[in-house]
């Protein structure tokens, strides 16, 4: 599995904001659960920690924007993807 690099923007089935994401891996405390992504609304940034948002990469549905894509991000992809495989996270129920 390819992560979206910080800073891209997307939309979320069932959500009319736009989305920009700030983080991968997150772990909900409430639940335990890994997300492959939170992000907040996009424009407004983080104005409320009640407002942001754990999403999977399958509920992205319209990728807007593509974050930044210099050699520090590509090698942070890499160590993602790696991690992912290694974990048995990629393309599994991240419960």
């Amino acid at each position: 599995m390819k992560l979206l690099p910080i800073g891209s923007v997307v939309a979320l089935a069932g959500n009319s904001n736009l989305i920009m994401i700030y983080g991968h891996l997150q772990k909900d405390l409430n639940t335990d659960k890994i997300y492959d992504y939170i992000g907040c609304d996009y424009p407004l940034g983080i104005i409320d920690t009640n407002q942001c948002y754990l999403f999977q990469d399958e509920d992205i549905e319209k990728l807007a924007f593509v974050g930044l894509q210099d050699t520090e991000s590509i090698d942070y992809q890499v160590a993602m993807s790696k991690y992912l495989d290694e974990s048995g996270l990629a393309g599994r129920d991240k419960s």
